[in-house]
């Protein structure tokens, strides 16, 4: 089932209050909502194709997360490999580090 559909139901279900909200979502604007995602300190935006169906547990290039380079988790995004090692320490006794 596409993204227009999946959505079409959800919006349908009018789930708005305490705790639930569907938030509000954008056929065009792309920038300007990624503009506004930095300024607001949010992490970013997903761009999702409208005809992209929904694949639970696997990723999918028809969908693609934009993460602001302001945000903290950019930093997480972007790292690739943990750095460690082991020291030993004067007790004789091996110590990890990371």
């Amino acid at each position: 089932m596409p993204y227009t559909e999946r959505r079409a139901m959800l919006d349908d279900l009018q789930l708005h209050g305490a705790g639930v909200d569907t938030p509000p979502f954008f056929v065009d604007g792309a920038t300007e909502l990624y503009a506004a995602a930095q300024q607001h300190g949010l992490e970013g935006i997903v761009c999702k194709r409208l005809t992209s169906p929904y694949t639970p547990g696997q990723r999918s290039k028809t969908w693609v997360k934009t993460v602001s380079v302001r945000h903290p988790s950019f930093l997480n995004v972007k790292l690739r490999q943990v750095v460690c090692g082991v020291t030993r320490q004067s007790s004789g006794r091996s110590g990890w580090w990371f």
